[in-house]
């Protein structure tokens, strides 16, 4: 009988220890929601600076008049099509971040 009762005390230590883990990957997971990638961070964003492209204007200049790289900028601008800009698109350069 104490044998049962060890193991039943070892097994529902075990499931505690696991449950605590699992709590804990997934408050981690939270504030981590925002992954690095190219020093642009992913997750729940939203732009916070707009632009809107003006006469002349190419994706160079944008990355260069805000300090951006071009992934930079394309993971900002998914749909940006660098090859078709037209006056008055938006663009986004800068991000707000929510956990």
């Amino acid at each position: 009988m104490a044998r049962i009762n060890s193991k039943m005390t070892m097994l529902f230590k075990l499931l505690l220890v696991l449950s605590l883990v699992l709590v804990v990957f997934t408050a981690e997971r939270k504030l981590m929601n925002v992954i690095v990638n190219d020093g642009v961070p992913q997750g729940a964003i939203q732009c916070k600076s707009l632009y809107s492209v003006q006469d002349g204007d190419t994706c160079d200049d944008l990355a260069q008049a805000f300090n951006l790289t071009m992934s930079t900028l394309n993971f900002l601008n998914p749909n940006l099509d660098c090859d078709n800009l037209f006056i008055g698109q938006w663009t986004c350069h800068n991000l707000w971040s929510f956990f």
